[in-house]
């Protein structure tokens, strides 16, 4: 792939982008911690979080991305998992633990794959990155655009409001305007292709009411889900491990204690912190390694 070279020495793609296994799994870190950092407000990152991604992905690859091509990953990845997990919830499938991937007759996959478009490409291999992905997309995974997070006010019902039900004399002007005029004199037809536009439009009304029913009550789970999964533990809240942080001898402006700010913003890695390290001493040689292991000696 041809490359440019930008003023701070990162390579600048010029075509399509290389997203090999690395670099996707780069992404997808990357990814978890914007979105636990609160720049995805709702099915995408916010524009600032899609900066910090790009110059994350830069400082660790050495590819500087559009953020079109950013948002273009994460959209890819979006349907990927949606496709995955659908694909799993699929009953009378098999399990192969090698390829860690479902299994399922010729037969079986010619009928998924109508089912659900984009699935075989799991025949050979199962979803990579399946835990960081759980972590960017799962939350939202069931109510698609019309996701509703906690930083949009109150939580939206059904009403009326929401549906447009047209009502019989729209729905008659509506088909009059590509009616032949001699048809528009049938005094006789005209009262019984209302009475039957006048059915279907109550017949509209309830599959859309209905329809906004289920969608509330899928919106409502998943933010039930999503606060569950957002709660610290007792003792895991980032004030409370940067309080032990400090107290293990990691104040700050120390090396520990920079690399502290960096990891404790999941909620995965407060939690072994808190719980598994029970020592000061061994809390500041684990902040020291992770240090290490990050950026070198």
């Amino acid at each position: 792939m041809a490359q440019n070279m930008s003023s701070k020495g990162v390579k600048m793609p010029i075509d399509s982008a290389d997203w090999n296994d690395y670099n996707t799994r780069v992404v997808c870190e990357i990814f978890v911690d914007q979105v636990a950092a609160g720049n995805r407000p709702n099915t995408h990152l916010s524009n600032p979080g899609y900066d910090e991604v790009i110059e994350q992905f830069a400082a660790r690859t050495g590819l500087r991305y559009s953020r079109l091509q950013i948002k273009n990953k994460w959209d890819k990845l979006r349907v990927e998992y949606n496709c995955w997990k659908k694909l799993k919830s699929q009953t009378g499938l098999g399990w192969d633990s090698t390829k860690q991937t479902v299994t399922a007759t010729v037969e079986r996959w010619k009928q998924l794959k109508a089912d659900i478009p984009g699935c075989t490409k799991f025949i050979k291999a199962g979803l990579q990155n399946e835990e960081l992905l759980e972590k960017m997309f799962e939350d939202i995974r069931n109510t698609g655009a019309d996701h509703w997070s906690l930083g949009q006010g109150t939580i939206p019902t059904a009403t009326n409001d929401a549906i447009h039900i047209a009502d019989d004399n729209e729905i008659d002007d509506e088909t009059e305007d590509d009616e032949p005029s001699a048809k528009r004199k049938r005094g006789g037809s005209s009262k019984v292709d209302k009475s039957k536009k006048s059915k279907s439009g109550s017949q509209k009304m309830v599959e859309e009411m209905s329809k906004s029913n289920e969608l509330s009550a899928q919106t409502l789970s998943s933010i039930q889900s999503f606060t569950k999964t957002r709660e610290d533990p007792p003792g895991c809240s980032i004030k409370d491990v940067m309080a032990l942080v400090e107290e293990c001898g990691a104040v700050e402006g120390t090396n520990e204690h920079f690399i502290a700010t960096e990891i404790f913003i999941k909620k995965d890695q407060r939690e072994m912190f808190v719980n598994s390290l029970r020592t000061p001493a061994g809390r500041f040689a684990w902040l020291k390694k992770k240090y290490e292991v990050k950026y070198g000696n």
